[in-house]
């Protein structure tokens, strides 16, 4: 996959999982919604990191790559 590819496709999932989030937080379904807002912070930070021609290959690893 292309670099580019790569960080759109993280973006785009990024924004999914933020309106899957405010679906599940007005449904009363607050850790589900925790999870999935953590997937979508991850999911940004990593097209964040692409962006800057860097990698990381993990979740810690993109935690601290931030």
């Amino acid at each position: 996959m292309l670099l580019l590819d790569e960080i759109t496709f993280r973006l785009r999932k990024a924004e999914k999982l933020v309106e899957d989030a405010e679906k599940e937080f007005r449904m009363g379904l607050y850790e589900r919604y925790c999870s999935t807002v953590y997937y979508a912070m991850f999911h940004a930070a990593k097209a964040l990191i692409l962006s800057i021609n860097e990698d990381a290959k993990t979740h810690i690893g993109t935690i601290y790559s931030v």
